[in-house]
């Protein structure tokens, strides 16, 4: 039977199903576009490790996170506030706190755009040593157009609860953008500009379309207290995004400056391995924080919000390990072993994912309560400890180095949230002891699987799998799933 719970706007019905199958369905919908996604992007690695030169594709790795985190920061955290708002009981009118948020990134990126476009010469120079690269950084600023609405449209579908859509819109961006890196490249010229046109056009066009065909969930006046909502909720987040975003750029960038294009190269590589691990967390992120503002804040309501915490962080940690496993041969297929030093960063990439995991969990509690101030504060200092690591790491690792200051930092956001959520009306039980001694066990499997004499036998992984299948029994998350007990 369907349960409605929760407050929604007037005209909306949302169903929501409690149940960890119900929210694993969701999740993987969700993530279906993206999964396609890193499939291709996957199938792309070979690819570009081939057409590039290994100093290439590390160039392309700095301008491409140059345009992620200008996409990133200019959001402004308005998909969080958006997500919030449409579930308040002052809500009203969703299409008009679509429209409102629409006008706003309008009047944000453009000026951005413009300097970007006008200053790519010098920009270059400062960011890579040359200003030879000034075309690419141009482009830069027109895809922060495509890339910001293609965010508001997904946060859109997201809220409407269109998985489906959401995933196909999702799906559409990233094959497209395989397909015309890969036309340009052969076609035209092998470098960082071409890939970038094709991320202008896969990005710019499918923004394009999803304004046309959202039209009527969009198309209400703007209007001024909903503007106000959104910049109150949203802006508190505004800084730690930036220093997020920008701070991931500037890791890559001083990478790039003392460690050498290839080492860049190999934290691109390493980062694609990670983010498959990521997406796990993605997708259950994506489903999971607007069935738990749905279903309130009662008793039996957070304890089906600390079992789902609880079975999201077993799930990623199963899979991290797996990845881990397996690393070894599937990143020497990928790359055709042009970065054989890569294996280290990619260990620690996927740690930083499985903390993504629990950061996800940790925060839950502080976005319930309204509390984007926990999230802001705990990302800053989280920025902070991965921006100062990477300084001493980085010359000293290469790109272990910059993978391995993300996952201090990460751990120090995990911290920091969850010393901000005691003090917060939303309590929910989730088993922290259990949860950290799992992640904590997972992590160090996952680094001696991928550094060391076992990255290089079959063997040792081998005993490191059974040693995780052990682990995993003891904990008896996953065994209890595979049993069907009861939510």
């Amino acid at each position: 039977m369907t349960e409605t719970l929760g407050v929604v706007a007037p005209g909306d019905v949302l169903s929501v199903r409690p149940g960890f199958g119900r929210l694993t369905r969701d999740s993987l919908v969700f993530a279906l576009g993206a999964v396609a996604g890193k499939a291709i992007g996957f199938l792309m690695l070979p690819v570009l490790t081939r057409l590039l030169t290994p100093s290439e594709f590390g160039r392309f790795d700095v301008i491409s996170a140059l345009a992620g985190a200008g996409v990133s920061t200019l959001v402004l955290g308005m998909d969080v506030a958006t997500t919030r708002l449409a579930f308040d009981e002052r809500t009203q009118d969703r299409r008009a706190l679509f429209g409102t948020w629409y006008a706003i990134a309008g009047i944000v990126v453009l000026p951005v755009a413009a300097i970007l476009i006008l200053a790519s010469g010098p920009i270059s120079q400062v960011l890579l040593g040359e200003s030879a690269h000034a075309p690419a950084i141009a482009l830069v600023g027109l895809i922060l157009f495509g890339g910001v609405f293609h965010t508001l449209a997904l946060t859109v579908l997201r809220v409407q609860g269109r998985a489906g859509a959401y995933a196909l819109l999702e799906g559409a961006y990233l094959g497209a953008n395989a397909a015309l890196a890969i036309v340009l490249l052969l076609q035209w010229r092998a470098d960082t500009v071409a890939l970038m046109v094709a991320l202008l056009a896969s990005w710019g066009g499918t923004a394009a379309v999803a304004a046309l065909a959202l039209r009527h969930s969009i198309g209400a006046r703007p209007q001024l207290p909903d503007a106000r909502r959104l910049l109150q909720l949203g802006l508190p987040l505004a800084p730690a995004i930036a220093a997020t975003c920008i701070a991931d750029f500037v890791n890559r960038a001083y990478l790039y400056r003392t460690a050498g294009a290839v080492a860049a190269g190999e934290f691109s590589v390493a980062l694609r391995f990670g983010s498959v691990a990521a997406l796990m967390v993605a997708g259950f992120q994506l489903a999971w924080q607007p069935r738990a503002y749905a279903l309130g804040r009662g008793d039996a309501a957070l304890r089906h919000i600390a079992l789902d915490g609880q079975r999201i962080l077993a799930v990623v940690a199963t899979g991290v390990v797996g990845l881990a496993l397996v690393s070894p041969e599937v990143v020497g297929l990928l790359t055709g072993g042009r970065f054989p030093a890569v294996l280290p960063a990619v260990g620690a990439m996927l740690v930083a994912a499985l903390a993504m995991g629990l950061y996800v969990v940790a925060c839950l509690p502080s976005a319930m309560d309204s509390a984007m101030r926990d999230l802001g504060i705990a990302a800053i200092c989280g920025v902070a400890v991965t921006f100062l690591s990477n300084l001493v790491l980085a010359p000293a690792l290469g790109s272990a180095g910059t993978a391995l200051s993300v996952v201090v930092g990460q751990f120090t956001a995990v911290a920091t949230v969850r010393l901000l959520a005691n003090g917060r009306r939303v309590r929910v039980g989730f088993p922290w002891w259990r949860m950290t001694l799992l992640v904590a066990g997972a992590s160090l499997i996952t680094l001696a699987a991928t550094s060391g004499p076992a990255a290089g036998s079959i063997g040792l992984r081998a005993l490191l799998a059974i040693l995780a299948l052990g682990g995993l029994a003891l904990e008896g998350t996953i065994p209890g799933m595979l049993r069907g007990q009861a939510d």
